[in-house]
């Protein structure tokens, strides 16, 4: 095989995102199981506070990673984690994020569809699944926006990048429990979203922080997590859902319930919307080589 031939193959939208997984996420497995978890296994810590502590280890060690393989390997300056307008998306994305999920279910709540069994004083445990799903939320963000939509959006343009980086970002989910159509179609609208937020944006910070506000608010509510219930225990509220699963979302959570899929089917047309309005869609490459990738900011 010829340089020419292999500078292709390395240059294929499929071959840099599977390489920038493996350079990027496989040493950070590797420090994250084979040496943080062993020596934080030696203290007498909860399992809870180990993983907060490595968490905020692995966290700048990602950003850090990022910005020096991309900046690297693509010759450019690294911009997705700048901390310029940082505070100003986060909160935004976090506050938006987590009212787009309450509204809906305080709706459900007042037809009668959930009940609020009890209230707690959450006092400090709230704050274990707030930094758990954070760690979360940018991990996912960190790959299906960071790496694979921005990379399948320089060739394959917007559109197409939205709904590729949608459909991976829904398939990972399918093994989740209490998975249905509807909830699946509801991931799918979720990704596409995500996806408006970072091209608006230009930065990992939005669509980052409006994920972690969007689950974070469902377990605030003691409602699931895209069919995880493990972090009931730590919820204010003790909630349960009465009726039909088209409307509740069943065992899923509010993510499956056909009120938030068309909820969230009308933001991302709003967003998608203000992307046209902004001149911000980027056409595939063989439409139009000669286009630069614009943010809101530009």
């Amino acid at each position: 095989m010829t340089n020419t031939r292999i500078q292709k193959v390395l240059s294929f939208p499929l071959s840099r995102i599977v390489i920038s997984m493996v350079i990027l996420f496989v040493p950070l497995a590797v420090v994250n199981k084979g040496v943080l978890k062993p020596l934080l296994g030696l203290l007498p810590l909860s399992e809870e506070i180990a993983r907060l502590i490595r968490f905020a280890i692995l966290t700048p060690l990602f950003l850090y990673a990022y910005n020096l393989y991309f900046g690297y390997f693509e010759k450019r300056k690294v911009t997705e984690w700048s901390l310029s307008g940082m505070w100003r998306e986060s909160t935004i994305g976090f506050v938006l994020a987590f009212t787009a999920l309450a509204i809906p279910v305080l709706i459900l709540k007042v037809l009668g569809f959930y009940e609020i069994q009890s209230v707690s004083v959450p006092y400090l445990k709230i704050f274990y699944p707030l930094f758990y799903l954070f760690f979360l939320a940018l991990t996912e963000e960190y790959f299906f926006r960071g790496i694979v939509y921005r990379i399948l959006e320089e060739k394959v343009g917007t559109y197409i990048a939205l709904t590729g980086s949608a459909m991976l970002f829904t398939i990972m989910h399918l093994t989740n429990d209490y998975t249905t159509i509807w909830s699946t179609i509801s991931v799918f609208i979720g990704g596409i979203l995500m996806g408006a937020c970072f091209r608006i944006s230009g930065r990992l910070w939005l669509p980052s922080f409006a994920h972690l506000g969007w689950n974070f608010a469902q377990v605030f509510l003691g409602l699931n997590v895209s069919g995880i219930e493990k972090l009931g225990e730590y919820a204010p509220f003790v909630t349960t859902s009465h009726g039909s699963e088209l409307i509740t979302g069943g065992g899923f959570g509010p993510e499956g319930s056909i009120i938030v899929i068309l909820s969230n089917t009308c933001i991302s047309i709003l967003l998608i919307m203000i992307l046209y309005r902004k001149n911000l869609i980027i056409n595939p490459s063989w439409k139009s080589k000669d286009q630069v990738i614009k943010t809101e900011d530009e």
